[in-house]
Formats: C-alpha cells, structure tokens, sequence
C-alpha cells in the first residue's frame, strides 16, 4: 500500500514538474516569437523608410547613409550622379505612367551594376557609388556598356524613341577624409558639363 502511495506521488509530482516545463517552454517560444515578429517589423519598416517605392533602389536617405558611411571609412570608389535627359519631354507627352516606366527601366539597369550602391535621389535623379578596385578607363568602359544597355531600352508607348542619360563622377581615393556632400558637390558640376552633350555622357 505504501509503495503505491509512494509511486502515485512521485507520479503527480512529475506531471506536476511536466506540466511546468511545458508552460515556461510555450511561454519562452512565444516570447521567442514575439521578438522574431518584432525583429521582421523593424527590417520591414527600415526597408520602406531607405527605399524608393517604384524603383525599389536606396532612396536618398539610405543612400546618402550608406555612401556617407563608406567614404568615412576611407573606401574608395566613383561617386557618381546620373539624370535622365529630357524627363519633362517623356512626362508631357507620354504621361506620368509612362514616365514611370521610364524610371524603373533606368533603375534596373543601374542596379545591375557590380560593385556599387544604387541610389534613386528623386524625380529623374540618380546616384550611385561603386567600390569596384578598377582604373578610370575601366570605369569608362563599364558605363559605355551601361549606356548601351539605356539606349537599348525599349517602352512601347514611346515608339523608337530612345531613352539617354547624363552623368558626372568623381573618384575618392580614400587617402584624405572627405564628406559626403563635397564628393556630391563635384560630381554634380560634372553631371552639368555632362548635360551639355546630346545623349549618353560621362564627364569623369
């Protein structure tokens, strides 16, 4: 009779025991949950507040952020600012949709560039910072290829019309501190002189 009150017991305190590990488990994988969800939110938020929406690209906030982060870092690379030539012309005579279009195809070709940053700044206006250990020549030749790729760029709305674009770069050699906004700064004069050539233009 003992033996059996003695293993009834022992019983009941191990359901007893069971039952609290089975609480402070689902208690621990909710809370686990709770800060995964948490975790998913705040990636989720951070995203849409350093991403353009149509384009998908950094926007200017996120760009300039992670730009800015790399040149304090002393990293070199071509910072460089690309428009879209005659972005006005495309909106007044083949709507804003078409616009639109325009923009995301710009977008995607500029993302498809190795090595780099892409950023829309806003309206036709882009920048990009690519870290790519090569030489002035070679960068040359990565953007004739991308201007390729622009000119190829074909909106059935806009018939045969082709799409250019204008840039200006500058390189940071990374060996003296510099800011952000004075790299910015220099490669916008460029982007002028760029926009004074009919069609796709570097000045670098």
């Amino acid at each position: 009779y003992q033996r059996t009150i003695w293993i009834a017991g022992t019983a009941v305190v191990l359901l007893i025991l069971l039952g609290f590990c089975i609480y402070y488990y689902e208690r621990h994988r909710r809370v686990v949950l709770m800060i995964d969800q948490e975790k998913k939110h705040v990636k989720e938020v951070t995203f849409i507040a350093e991403h353009d929406e149509l384009t998908s690209l950094y926007n200017r906030r996120g760009g300039k952020r992670i730009i800015a982060k790399a040149i304090s870092s002393h990293r070199p690379g071509y910072l460089c600012i690309l428009d879209i030539d005659l972005f006005k012309h495309v909106n007044d005579t083949f709507g804003h949709d078409v616009g639109d279009k325009v923009l995301k195809a710009v977008a995607e070709q500029l993302a498809s560039l190795k090595d780099q940053v892409a950023v829309r700044l806003g309206g036709d206006e882009f920048c990009s910072y690519c870290t790519a250990k090569i030489t002035d020549e070679e960068y040359r030749k990565r953007i004739s290829k991308f201007f390729e790729a622009i000119k190829a760029i074909r909106i059935p709305e806009m018939g045969d019309e082709q799409i250019s674009v204008s840039m200006g770069a500058i390189y940071y050699d990374g060996k003296q501190s510099e800011s952000f906004d004075n790299l910015f700064r220099e490669a916008d004069q460029r982007l002028y002189k760029s926009k004074q050539t009919k069609g796709c233009h570097l000045t670098l």
